[in-house]
């Protein structure tokens, strides 16, 4: 449980961040709630359904698949060493895409990943309780995650890359 993601955000007075819980049996994430308060949208999934939803209703992913007409979202840190580090690593990316947001707040931008708001998103250190929850919520939707390296996704690890299945495989050659 997360119960507060997006901390910094909510001690700011900025509404963006959300309450985020998941249920792990056996290593694997079988129920996800994100929900936020300020737009009252919770997004849910489980193992026994097939579909993730927002308010009851089920969702999806945009079908962006060009880079040059998505919209990524990257979880930044405002540390400059850490800033260079990431624009190193994913600078064709950050060149190349329609719009690119600064965002931390792994559960709420993996939902509206989900759901089609935004294409994508690259965060090098979400942690798992950021992440969990929404990691089912995007599967359910159709996206695809990976570890920030590109291995297969592993919601303990630390970071995360999330885009629907047509972008993903253009991201990780950038």
């Amino acid at each position: 449980m997360d119960p507060i993601d997006g901390t910094a955000n909510f001690i700011a007075g900025i509404p963006y961040f959300a309450v985020s819980l998941a249920r792990e049996a056996n290593g694997r994430i079988v129920e996800g709630y994100v929900y936020n308060p300020i737009s009252e949208e919770l997004y849910c999934a489980t193992t026994d359904d097939a579909r993730a939803y927002l308010n009851g209703k089920p969702i999806a992913l945009a079908h962006t698949d060009r880079i040059q007409d998505s919209v990524v979202a990257f979880g930044v840190s405002a540390n400059k060493a850490a800033m260079d580090a990431y624009y190193d690593r994913w600078r064709g990316l950050l060149d190349g895409c329609k719009k690119a947001l600064a965002v931390i707040v792994p559960s709420l931008t993996l939902c509206n990943v989900a759901r089609g708001r935004l294409d994508a998103f690259i965060d090098s250190a979400c942690s798992m309780e950021g992440q969990a929850a929404a990691s089912l919520i995007l599967a359910k939707a159709g996206g695809q995650l990976r570890d920030y390296d590109l291995s297969p996704f592993d919601h303990t690890t630390v970071g995360a890359v999330a885009a629907n299945p047509h972008l993903l495989p253009t991201i990780a050659r950038r």
